[in-house]
């Protein structure tokens, strides 16, 4: 039997999809279950990681002896209605389980997942949802046999907040994801939702980490696309410049006009300075140096 890790990026699809469903349902006058919370949906959408509406969503996050409350039980039933429609996440997942036993043949599979959210509790939420309906509904939807085994949730900090905060949760966290990448006869991630800036950069740090392939669902020609990861190392030439950065003290201006030209060329400085979370993300990264 196979087995599959799949590490998804998790976005805001189901509250945004659940808002448009109740505006249609408000302009066109019919009932919704959802319609009483069009307000709430409203601020959702809208709120920016850590704002008081972002902090609304926390009452309605999942956990243990915590009484579910009935707008997540409304967006549970959404999700589990039509899941390729209502969560891109989900519709990612779906479809390319369906790839993978239509076109590679694959009859009998366990899938592992952890999902990453954004420093959100309205992303969180979403994930949460996410990992209810692949806990009890699995694949049954498309009509494969496969099984789920664990699934995780890991709320990044600093994901949509502070840009090198987050890498570095990132790292630190594909890093412990893939120590037992041995368990697995192929890693995956998918890299549906999230904040483009980070999941480009995890496109880079997974070819790194070793994960085998992204997969994706076009968003004009609607199938699913593989992005091929080949495993990359730090060339010569970027690892001494990094190793001459590293030991620069944070927040310092660097002085040396070819070393500021170097740095500013690969991208690590923020205003002219290296933040501590770029020092240590070079620290991390000299680790795959040829």
């Amino acid at each position: 039997m196979k087995r599959f890790l799949h590490i998804v990026t998790v976005g805001t699809s189901i509250v945004r999809n659940a808002k448009s469903e109740v505006d249609k349902a408000l302009k066109e006058g019919r009932e919704h279950p959802l319609v009483g919370y069009a307000d709430l949906l409203e601020k959702l959408v809208k709120a920016r990681p850590g704002s008081s509406e972002d902090r609304e969503a926390a009452l309605h996050v999942p956990a243990p002896n915590k009484p579910m409350s009935k707008f997540y039980g409304l967006l549970r039933d959404l999700v589990y209605s039509d899941p390729k429609k209502y969560s891109a996440e989900l519709n990612a997942i779906l479809s390319y389980t369906e790839y993978l036993h239509r076109e590679q043949g694959v009859e009998e599979a366990i899938h592992e997942f952890k999902l990453y959210t954004t420093d959100s509790w309205v992303c969180a939420l979403c994930g949460h949802l996410i990992k209810s309906y692949l806990s009890m509904r699995k694949f049954k939807d498309v009509g494969i046999e496969h099984d789920v085994g664990n699934i995780d949730i890991e709320k990044i900090r600093g994901w949509g907040t502070n840009f090198w905060l987050a890498i570095i949760e990132l790292i630190k966290e594909l890093e412990k994801d893939l120590s037992n990448r041995k368990e697995y006869d192929q890693v995956f991630i998918n890299l549906t939702g999230g904040f483009k800036p980070e999941t480009g950069f995890l496109i880079w740090a997974s070819s790194l980490f070793g994960v085998d392939l992204a997969y994706y669902i076009h968003e004009n020609i609607r199938e699913i696309v593989e992005l091929p990861l080949i495993r990359t190392r730090i060339a010569h030439d970027y690892a001494e410049i990094l190793e001459r950065v590293k030991d620069i003290e944070p927040g310092k201006i660097i002085e040396d006009p070819e070393l500021t030209k170097l740095t500013r060329r690969i991208g690590i400085l923020h205003r002219g300075r290296l933040t501590k979370e770029a020092i240590e993300f070079i620290e991390r990264i000299l680790e795959y140096k040829c």
